[in-house]
């Protein structure tokens, strides 16, 4: 599906949380968002985001992987829809660029089926949540 490693990490991660954050309250319905930009983009906001996959969740954008790109330095960031995130969306689609919202994938475009370990990883955060050792 992805040919670059970071976009491809970037999209699991994401469509991971997105099934997590379901799967311990249906009522939730996380968006996973795929942006791809422009060359002009990329030119005339001096960016290296070539795609990238965030999630939307009422109201607030969550993005795991954004220190990936030299331009930002937050690992994990968690915005309203107004701040930097939301930003960059705008500005992405005024470029001609395109933001799809993408279902829930947990095979993530690496060729193989991720449940295996979305289940481990699922586990694993529910026992430390819960107060037991791994």
């Amino acid at each position: 599906m992805f040919a670059s490693r970071s976009i491809r990490e970037s999209f699991r991660n994401s469509n991971f949380l997105a099934q997590y954050l379901k799967d311990s309250n249906p009522a939730l319905k996380p968006v996973v968002l795929l942006m791809k930009t422009t060359k002009d983009f990329r030119d005339n906001e001096n960016s290296t985001i070539e795609a990238h996959v965030i999630l939307e969740l009422d109201g607030w954008y969550i993005d795991l992987t954004l220190n990936q790109f030299a331009e930002y330095q937050h690992r994990v960031v968690i915005q309203k829809k107004n701040e930097t995130l939301g930003s960059l969306l705008r500005k992405i689609k005024e470029y001609g660029g395109s933001v799809t919202k993408k279902k829930i994938h947990l095979d993530s475009g690496l060729d193989e089926d991720g449940s295996e370990l979305y289940e481990w990883l699922h586990d694993t955060a529910e026992s430390l949540l819960n107060g037991k050792t791994v």
